[in-house]
């Protein structure tokens, strides 16, 4: 808005003098509000935008969290990335085995599993059974290797250990001394010594904490044997043990010894199966 005072000049000088400060002071007071309200508003636009400025920098604060804040993840996310298997050695892990075996009876081993990968064993074991006088007992001592190439339960594997291995047949035979028919207790003792290698296969399932199970399926082969059969007439002389053992009962016994246990035993590739349970710390 425009203000004319061009009409002042035509004015006395006595009056001029007067108006003037009166004039002034009027239009002061007239403009004041507009003039504050001017640079209220100059001012708070400068704020305004200092605050906006600011307000984006603590925005942009709070989007981006620091790196430790990134960097600590809750505990069950970590507790899932730990790697899994792993027991009181992080991941090697040893413990007791006890297991049922065939041909080897009671077999006890520690058993370790290094990485998920490689297994590692030793252990010992046998048993003696007796039916029909026939005695018979095996003894094992034997370390094993085991690869699990999937890195879980399944596990191809092989074996190296001796054996030793014992049948007696006890029987009473006949003879006949000076015509005279006598009956003489009799004992057939074989005994077998192998050296072995087992090629196997099988599942070696690993629950947690640490409970185990095993199942293994494979074959002795005999790498080298012996043998040896004594027979133990009872109170014969030399004489009467000759002819001991031209009797048919004599050389039937013998027969059974050589048949049922040296020739299938010896040198044969035997059937190897175990079922273990056992505890890896």
């Amino acid at each position: 808005m425009t203000v004319d005072l061009g009409w002042v000049c035509f004015l006395p000088s006595f009056v001029r003098q007067s108006v003037s400060p009166l004039i002034a002071v009027t239009l002061g007071l007239s403009l004041a509000p507009t003039l504050a309200w001017a640079e209220g508003t100059a001012s708070g636009t400068a704020l305004g935008t200092a605050d906006a400025s600011q307000s984006e920098q603590e925005s942009q604060q709070t989007t981006q969290p620091p790196e430790s804040a990134a960097n600590d993840k809750p505990q069950s996310e970590a507790a899932a990335e730990e790697p899994k298997g792993e027991g009181l050695w992080g991941p090697y892990r040893f413990g007791p085995m006890i297991a049922l075996q065939l041909p080897g009876g009671n077999h006890l081993s520690l058993e370790g599993r290094l990485h998920r990968v490689l297994g590692l064993s030793i252990g010992l074991g046998g048993f003696a059974t007796e039916a029909d006088n026939v005695e018979f007992s095996a003894g094992h001592l034997d370390a094993k290797a085991r690869w699990f190439p999937f890195m879980g339960d399944f596990f191809v594997g092989l074996g190296l250990g001796s054996s030793a291995y014992r049948a007696q047949l006890t029987k009473d035979l006949s003879l006949s001394v000076n015509g005279v028919q006598r009956t003489t207790k009799t004992t057939f003792e074989a005994r077998i010594a192998r050296t072995e290698v087992t090629p196997m296969f099988g599942w070696q399932w690993l629950f947690e904490p640490g409970f185990t199970l095993g199942l293994d399926l494979g074959a002795h082969l005999a790498l080298n044997s012996s043998s040896k059969l004594n027979i133990k007439p009872e109170g014969l002389t030399d004489a009467e043990r000759a002819a001991l053992e031209e009797t048919s009962d004599y050389k039937d016994a013998r027969k059974k010894v050589d048949d049922d246990f040296l020739d299938v035993v010896q040198d044969a590739a035997l059937p190897y199966l175990s079922l273990g349970i056992g505890w890896l710390f």
